[in-house]
């Protein structure tokens, strides 16, 4: 068997274009070094190297990591809420808010506001179809694999 090398790319992340391929690579190693498994505490320590390539992307001031990290948290509990609507005669569980880009900031709106804006649906619809594209090939990928 001929052992190809990956290529990887970004991915809608942060991670600058001239690092990806370390990262990924480091992130296989450390996931071969774990017996397969790949944690954030994992990661963590082999970024809190200075001569790591994760090393830059981490806030190392802890002052500063503890305000982005409630930050975080204030996204996670933004996503978290979800509220009834009736569709087509039957309630449904949706997110009560999107983020959305607003005059080049990054923004949370209301339900309401994502499908009553233009400029919101069509970012909404773009993300939507970007993730049903993804997720369509590694269904395909898996069900490849099934048999």
């Amino acid at each position: 068997m001929v052992k190809t090398q990956k290529k990887y790319e970004c991915n809608g992340t942060l991670i600058k274009n001239d690092d990806i391929q370390a990262i990924g690579e480091t992130l296989d190693v450390l996931t071969s070094n774990n017996g397969g498994k790949l944690t954030p505490t994992i990661v963590v320590k082999e970024a809190s190297k200075k001569n790591s390539v994760l090393h830059e992307y981490f806030e190392w001031d802890n002052t500063k990591a503890a305000k982005q990290w409630r930050i975080q948290q204030a996204r996670n509990i933004i996503a978290g809420v979800a509220e009834v609507v009736i569709i087509k005669t039957k309630p449904s569980i949706k997110r009560s808010f999107f983020s959305v880009t607003e005059n080049g900031q990054k923004n949370y709106v209301t339900l309401r506001k994502a499908i009553t804006t233009k400029s919101h649906r069509k970012e909404l619809l773009s993300k939507i179809r970007n993730h049903l594209v993804n997720t369509t090939e590694l269904m395909d990928l898996l069900l490849e694999h099934e048999n």
